[in-house]
């Protein structure tokens, strides 16, 4: 089985960190990634930007989540380009459903006053920016974030059904 966002090419193509992620005024990340073709032919690429949470796993999240990507340009060998990336502050939320009495399912988190909504995870993160999710070539860097509740939930497109689990009902 193949890797998410796994695609082939005639070329090859190196990552790298230009500008590590940085917390922007809006409570996001901002950085740079250098692509460059190491191949001998010309070809593009697509920088897929994947978060791994503090604790992943706690409310369902994998290991890494998918969070931006962009293609660049044909480039010819040899040739690089630097791509710009921001991740806003629900980028780095996770959907958190809390129970009948407003406690979060995270210890140490505070609901939405709504009492469901999308939480701020505090910790250290890691950004990876590669070719694929499993891409071993990826560039890394972590970061830490102040955790807070960032937004009011959105209504599903769909009411729930009886008994089904919030993973049925997320819409990103």
């Amino acid at each position: 089985a193949y890797p998410f966002g796994h695609g082939l090419s005639y070329t090859t193509f190196t990552m790298t960190m230009m500008r590590p992620p940085t917390l922007d005024g809006l409570g996001g990340l901002s950085f740079s990634v250098s692509v460059a073709n190491t191949g001998g032919v010309a070809g593009k690429e697509v920088a897929q930007v994947y978060l791994t949470f503090p604790d992943y796993g706690l409310l369902g999240e994998p290991e890494r989540v998918l969070r931006a990507f962009q293609k660049t340009p044909t480039l010819p060998p040899g040739a690089a380009v630097t791509l710009n990336f921001s991740l806003s502050s629900r980028d780095l939320s996770v959907w958190n459903p809390c129970g009948a009495g407003g406690g979060g399912l995270i210890p140490g988190y505070v609901c939405a006053p709504t009492g469901v909504g999308w939480l701020r995870v505090g910790g250290t993160f890691t950004v990876h920016v590669g070719a694929s999710s499993r891409d071993p070539n990826s560039t890394r860097h972590d970061v830490t974030v102040v955790g807070s509740v960032v937004a009011p939930p959105r209504p599903p497109a769909f009411p729930p059904r009886r008994g089904a689990s919030h993973h049925a009902i997320m819409s990103c």
